[in-house]
């Protein structure tokens, strides 16, 4: 006799759900693509990583609605159930940068994402009751500003910036205001200037999975999008020959290549950007540094680093 499938409402509320919120120009957007490298051994495990194109729409307009507030529990469980499909899921990872609001809003408001964290507390009940947890890598300011600003065509700097006080952003506030929007919500956050190194434990994390289930195929993505292409033919050369290194000694070389390899210092890069100080980029520099401490310091936050 053939075993009936879950009821929409019964899958609904077995699901925990990963979303990955970016941020813009974090780890080369790399992070589904990363997992779906083994996209079918993951759902062996459980662990479903569809395409963001075959999601979002319905996603994004279902929020929207949520936030018009005319979302049903049924348009919940629809939404859940479109993603996951008949599939055997016990946990769906999500990204999209957008969430915590759009690009060229980044500094509104003087801080990072002002809204992102009201943003997200919408998306929490529209994901109720499943478990959520939230996935954010930050960068240097000092780097991040240019990077994001060089996207657009034709915003003008003055109105990118705003009102902003450079030396006084944080992103410890974000945070912070996320934690108290969501605080059923665990938030992982990690540096994306240590991803070419973490990215292991980075989609460890994320799916939720043992160290030693999934061998990765894509957890060297980000270290060889640093490095030049001799960087990683050497690379590949060194560890063919160094065969067995794990963990701490793993990381010690990945570094050691980054040192001498590395195709671009986004520090320096930030350093030639016209009307941008060296001494502002330090000073944002060690701020930033400052911060990571304090967000390391949160209840309810893990940092992601390196062994």
């Amino acid at each position: 006799m053939p075993t009936s499938s879950p009821s929409p409402s019964s899958t609904y509320r077995q699901v925990e759900i990963a979303v990955h919120l970016g941020v813009p120009q974090t780890d080369f957007g790399q992070l589904v693509w990363s997992l779906r490298k083994d996209a079918n051994l993951l759902m062996r495990h459980g662990v479903l990583v569809k395409r963001p194109r075959l999601y979002l729409p319905s996603l994004r307009k279902t929020l929207s609605r949520r936030i018009e507030g005319v979302v049903q529990q049924t348009d919940r469980r629809e939404l859940l159930t479109e993603i996951i499909g008949d599939t055997d899921t016990r946990r769906v990872v999500l990204s999209d940068p957008s969430l915590m609001g759009a690009t060229q809003w980044l500094l509104a408001g003087g801080q990072f994402f002002w809204n992102g964290a009201r943003n997200l507390e919408e998306l929490s009940d529209l994901l109720f009751p499943n478990q959520v947890s939230l996935y954010i890598s930050i960068r240097n300011p000092a780097t991040l500003i240019p990077a994001v600003f060089d996207g657009f065509d034709k915003k003008p700097w003055d109105s990118f910036i705003g009102n902003t006080n450079l030396r006084e952003l944080r992103w410890s506030t974000l945070i912070e205001a996320i934690s108290r929007a969501v605080p059923d919500c665990p938030i992982h956050v990690w540096c994306s200037e240590e991803s070419p190194v973490i990215w292991p434990r980075v989609l460890q994390e994320v799916t939720g999975l043992p160290a030693d289930r999934v061998p990765f195929q894509g957890a060297r993505d980000i270290l060889d999008l640093t490095l030049t292409e001799a960087g990683v033919a050497r690379l590949n050369s060194y560890l063919s020959e160094n065969t067995g290194l794990t963990g701490t000694a793993l990381d010690q070389v990945y570094a050691l290549f980054l040192k001498h390899f590395r195709a671009e210092d986004p520090l320096e890069r930030a350093k030639q950007v016209p009307s941008w100080p060296h001494a502002l980029v330090e000073e944002m520099t060690a701020t930033y540094l400052e911060d990571i401490k304090r967000i390391q310091s949160m209840s309810g936050v893990t940092v992601i680093t390196g062994h």
